[in-house]
């Protein structure tokens, strides 16, 4: 079973670790389950990396707050709450200086954790992200909206569409099935709130 962290707020935060050597923090993306996606087929993209990481560094990754195994009661899904979730876990390992590895939407936090604590980053990594924090940015292109117009109206099809976005090679069964388990999982931990929060 997975360590936990409580917020300020009271909110269980699980994390995990990999390795040894000095350490590298990878905050989630927007969907995560530190467990399952361990264990799953569609987890490999993520195992791999991980595990090479960690022949020379300890890698701790997390399920932000309302997500996976942390606690689900979440009604504030804004990138400064993602950055509680984030500073809670440094400050219970006792990290003074760590490596950032963003990814995704994990990338934002990365950022906005390395402008409020430049002196703990010895390295911002960053892969597939971006840096915008304004919704307004991100619904002028309109995609977004529509992907969670798509999450609303059909969970099926829109773990589809997600999948075949982030494995463009085909999606097979075995990665389609644990998209949709997810998507619902996350779907339930928001309480029927629209999981992309304030940007849809």
């Amino acid at each position: 079973m997975e360590p936990f962290v409580r917020r300020p707020d009271g909110e269980r935060v699980a994390y995990a670790t990999l390795g040894s050597g000095p350490p590298l923090i990878r905050p989630p993306g927007w969907i995560s389950n530190i467990e399952t996606s361990w264990e799953s087929p569609s987890g490999t993209a993520s195992r791999t990396p991980t595990r090479r990481l960690a022949e020379k560094r300890t890698v701790i990754w997390y399920d932000r707050h309302g997500c996976g195994l942390s606690d689900r009661n979440r009604t504030d899904f804004t990138l400064d709450d993602d950055l509680v979730d984030l500073e809670t876990v440094v400050d219970h390992l006792g990290l003074r200086r760590f490596s950032l590895f963003g990814l995704s939407s994990g990338g934002a936090t990365s950022m906005l954790y390395a402008a409020h604590h430049s002196e703990k980053v010895s390295r911002l990594i960053l892969y597939g992200t971006g840096a915008c924090k304004d919704p307004d940015y991100h619904r002028e292109f309109g995609t977004l909206h529509l992907i969670g117009d798509l999450i609303r109206n059909d969970w099926a099809l829109a773990s589809r569409v997600l999948a075949n976005m982030f494995s463009p090679s085909g999606a097979s069964a075995d990665f389609v099935a644990p998209a949709e388990q997810a998507t619902r999982r996350l779907r339930h931990a928001g309480g029927g709130r629209h999981p992309l929060g304030d940007y849809v």
